[in-house]
């Protein structure tokens, strides 16, 4: 019935069926797979809203310029092997008196953007029609074979970025995503690798 967002933010709640909220168990993975999770569920999300869906870096989803879905990977060790739990919002018939009055201006959903409504049943399946693939192209070939159309869809490439890291916020250009999944930035006159988070 809701979700929560990094850094303690929360997945504003919708009225009943007016937005998908769906949480997906990983298990028996390798730890140094977990950071990738998040790009993985995020090209999955963008893939089920069609070909005007794109990637805010790591995995915010958008339609046109606004968001429209939200990822939140958790984790846990177990031994020598790990599982997670991502969960996925998407904002599906929301009006725009709804964005207006929570103070959300960024935000939309399938229904405003588009024009389509989708049930919260639908958006659930074909969202995991796409992971489930995924998934099993990346657990087969690696982040490699995934790697050009995640930076086909990414819009935060060749764009000015704010990131904070080491206790500091700097900014600079978007260059690349990385093959394990950290954005390539220039920052004054250095390439810096930022990892999600």
């Amino acid at each position: 019935t809701a979700g929560k967002g990094r850094q303690g933010k929360t997945w504003s709640e919708a009225p009943v069926g007016q937005a998908m909220y769906l949480s997906v168990l990983f298990h028996s993975m390798k730890i140094s797979d977990m950071g990738l999770l998040p790009l993985l569920c995020g090209l999955a999300a963008a893939r089920s809203l069609g070909a005007a869906a794109r990637i805010k870096w790591p995995n915010d989803v958008l339609l046109g310029e606004k968001k429209v879905c939200g990822i939140l990977c958790e984790s846990r060790l177990m031994g020598s092997g790990a599982f997670a739990v991502c969960g996925i919002g998407v904002n599906l018939i929301q009006n725009e008196d709804y964005f207006h009055q929570r103070e959300l201006p960024y935000a939309t959903s399938v229904r405003l953007a588009t024009g389509v409504s989708l049930s919260p049943d639908k958006a659930a399946a074909a969202i995991m029609n796409e992971l489930e693939p995924l998934y099993q192209s990346f657990a087969e070939k690696g982040f490699a074979s995934l790697r050009d159309e995640y930076r086909r869809q990414c819009v935060t490439l060749g764009r000015q970025v704010r990131v904070t890291y080491g206790g500091e916020t700097r900014e600079g250009e978007a260059l690349d995503v990385a093959e394990d999944g950290n954005l390539i930035c220039r920052i004054g006159g250095d390439l810096v690798k930022i990892a999600a988070g």
